[in-house]
C-alpha cells in the first residue's frame, strides 16, 4: 500500500480527479485544488524561498534553487548569446545530441535562434528540433527560412522522455522564460490600462483578489480564493522581502518566480513520457537541471534586475527584448510587431489523454495513478486536514 508519505514526499501531486463532494468539504482543501484551474500554469507549486505550506509538504529541488539575488547589467542578447556556447560545449564534453523542443512561439524560438546564430555550421547536425504541424503554423516564415530542409526534425508526439534518450541527448526547451522575460499579463490585464500594474501592489491587493475571484455560479467557483491566494503568496513575498518586488507586475513576476519554477523547468517529464513507471535516474535529473537553458543564476538575476524594464505602459512591450532579439536575427517585422501568445503543443502524453497522466510522481519521477493502493483517499485526507 502506498502510505501518505508517498505524496508528502512527491514531485507533484495533481488532485483533480479527486471527488470531495463525496465528504465534507475543507475550504482550504477545495482552495488548494481551484490553484490549477484560477492561477495559470499552477501544476506544482512550492516556495524556492520563505515559508509556503502546501497540503503535500513537498521539499524544494535544490537542482532548481533560487541563486542569491545580484546585479546582473549584461545585456540579454550577450546572456542568450554565451549560453548557447555553453550547451554547444556541454553537447561536446559529453558526446550528446541537442533536442530543441520548439513550439513556434517567443519563448522558444528565443532559444532556438540563439543555438542557430552562434553554433558553426557543421555543429548543427547535432541539432534535433522537437515541434509539430502547429509550431510551423505559429512562425512558418522562421520555419521556412531557417529550418526546413537544414536542421534535422521530429515530431512532439515521438518524444519519450526516458533514460536511455536523456542520457544521449541534451533536451532544451523555452519554459521558464514566462517568468524571464516579465510576468503573465492575462493575470493583471484589467489593471494595465489604467498603468495601476506599475503601481505599489500592496495598493491593490482587494483588486488582485477581485480579479482572480471566479464569479459565482461559474463552474470553478470556490468562495474567497482570490482573498487567500494573494494572501497566501504576499505573506511569502513580505516574509523574504526582495528588494526590487514593489510593483503589482512584479507581484505575478514573484509567483513564477519563486513558485512555479520548478515545474515550469520540468515539464517534459510530465507531458512528454510514454511509460510513467519507469523513472528517471538521478544522473540524468541533474544533467537536465543544469542544461535546462533558462535555469541559470546569470538568467535569473538579469530578470530580477531589470524588473522595472520587463513590463512598459502597455501590452505592446510584453517581452519586447526577446522579440527584438528574434527580429535582429530574422527581420520578420510581422512576427516583432504582432506576435501574441498561444498554446505550446501539448505533448505524446496529453495527446492520449489527461486521464493517463499519474496523480503524483517520487523522487524518482516514477508515476503513481489515483487507483494505485490508496492514494486516492490519501491525496483527500490531505486536502480535507489542510489549515491553508
Amino acid at each position: 500500500m502506498i502510505r501518505p508519505a508517498t505524496l508528502k514526499n512527491s514531485i507533484m501531486a495533481d488532485v483533480r480527479y479527486i471527488n470531495l463532494n463525496r465528504r465534507r468539504r475543507n475550504i482550504h482543501g477545495l482552495r488548494w485544488k481551484g490553484t490549477v484551474n484560477h492561477i495559470i500554469g499552477a501544476h506544482d507549486l512550492r516556495a524556492r524561498q520563505g515559508t509556503f505550506v502546501t497540503p503535500w509538504g513537498a521539499p524544494s529541488n535544490p537542482l532548481y534553487a533560487a541563486p542569491e539575488f545580484r546585479e546582473n547589467t549584461s545585456s540579454l542578447s550577450d546572456l542568450l548569446d554565451q549560453r548557447a556556447l555553453e550547451i554547444l560545449a556541454i553537447s561536446k564534453l559529453q558526446g550528446k545530441k541537442v533536442m530543441a523542443l520548439w513550439s513556434g512561439g517567443i519563448d522558444s524560438t528565443t532559444v532556438l535562434v540563439s543555438l542557430i546564430k552562434n553554433w558553426p555550421k557543421q555543429d548543427l547536425e547535432n541539432l534535433v528540433i522537437v515541434m509539430n504541424t502547429n509550431s510551423i503554423i505559429e512562425n512558418i516564415e522562421f520555419y521556412q527560412k531557417f529550418i526546413s530542409n537544414k536542421i534535422a526534425c521530429m515530431n512532439y508526439t515521438k518524444l519519450d522522455m526516458n533514460n536511455d534518450v536523456l542520457s544521449k541527448n541534451i533536451i532544451i526547451h523555452g519554459d521558464p522564460a514566462d517568468c524571464i522575460y516579465g510576468p503573465s499579463t492575462p493575470a493583471y490585464r484589467p489593471l494595465i490600462d489604467s498603468g495601476q500594474h506599475l503601481e505599489p501592489y500592496e495598493k491593490h491587493l482587494d483588486r488582485m483578489a477581485e480579479i482572480i475571484q471566479p464569479s459565482e455560479g461559474a463552474s470553478h467557483y470556490i468562495e474567497g480564493f482570490g482573498k487567500w491566494w494573494v494572501e497566501k503568496v504576499t505573506a511569502n513575498l513580505k516574509e523574504v522581502n526582495p528588494a526590487n518586488v514593489t510593483t503589482v507586475s512584479d507581484w505575478w513576476w514573484w509567483t513564477y518566480y519563486n513558485f512555479k519554477w520548478e515545474f515550469s523547468c520540468q515539464r517534459p517529464f510530465t507531458f512528454s513520457r510514454n511509460d510513467f513507471k519507469i523513472g528517471i535516474s538521478k544522473e540524468n535529473q541533474k544533467d537536465f537541471a543544469n542544461t535546462t537553458f533558462y535555469n541559470t543564476p546569470e538568467f535569473q538575476n538579469w530578470s530580477y534586475t531589470n524588473l522595472k524594464n520587463l513590463v512598459g505602459k502597455d501590452l505592446s512591450t510584453h517581452k519586447i527584448k526577446a522579440r527584438r532579439y528574434i527580429y535582429e536575427f530574422d527581420k520578420n517585422e510581422l512576427y516583432f510587431k504582432n506576435k501574441t501568445k498561444m498554446s505550446g503543443a501539448p505533448g505524446n502524453s496529453v495527446m492520449r489523454g489527461t486521464s493517463d497522466l499519474p496523480i503524483c510522481y517520487d523522487e524518482n519521477w516514477t508515476g503513481y495513478y489515483r487507483w494505485e493502493g490508496s492514494l486516492d483517499e490519501e491525496s483527500f485526507y490531505l486536502l480535507e486536514t489542510y489549515k491553508g
